[in-house]
C-alpha cells in the first residue's frame, strides 16, 4: 500500500468537523466515499493505522471500521498546518517525496512561510 497524504489530511479534517470530545466517532469507508471514491475498507484501516502509531489520532478498530476519539495534540498541530488548501498545495509541492515523518515536521515550517509571505504581501 501506497501511503496517501491527501487522505491522511481528509481523515484528520473529518475527524477534527464531526468529532466530539463527549463521543466516539464510527469511521468508515462509506463516511470518504463522495470524496475518495477509490478508497477501501483496506486503505482505510492502513491509513487511519498510520495515523494513531504517528500519535496524530486516538483510535481503536472494531467490526465496521474504526471508533476515533479524537485528534493528539500532534493531530492538531499538524491539521493547523494543512488546513488552508493553498498552504497544503504549496507545501507538498515544496516538501517533494520526503517521508512522512519529515514531512509532518517540514510542513509546519513551510506553511509558516508560506503564511508569513502570503501576509507580507496582503
Amino acid at each position: 500500500m501506497k501511503r496517501d497524504n491527501d487522505l491522511i489530511r481528509d481523515i484528520l479534517l473529518f475527524v477534527e468537523q464531526h468529532g466530539d470530545n463527549n463521543n466516539v466517532l464510527t469511521l468508515s469507508v462509506r463516511d470518504f466515499f463522495k470524496s475518495s471514491p477509490n478508497v477501501t475498507q483496506n486503505i482505510l484501516d492502513n491509513h487511519i493505522e498510520l495515523l494513531t502509531e504517528r500519535k496524530f489520532l486516538k483510535a481503536e478498530p472494531h467490526q465496521l471500521g474504526w471508533f476515533v476519539l479524537g485528534l493528539t495534540w500532534d493531530g492538531h498541530d499538524f491539521l493547523s498546518n494543512a488546513k488552508d488548501q493553498t498552504i497544503w498545495s504549496k507545501s507538498k509541492q515544496l516538501a517533494g517525496h520526503l517521508s512522512f515523518d519529515i514531512f509532518a515536521t517540514v510542513i509546519k515550517d513551510i506553511a509558516l512561510n508560506i503564511t508569513r509571505s502570503v501576509v507580507d504581501c496582503g
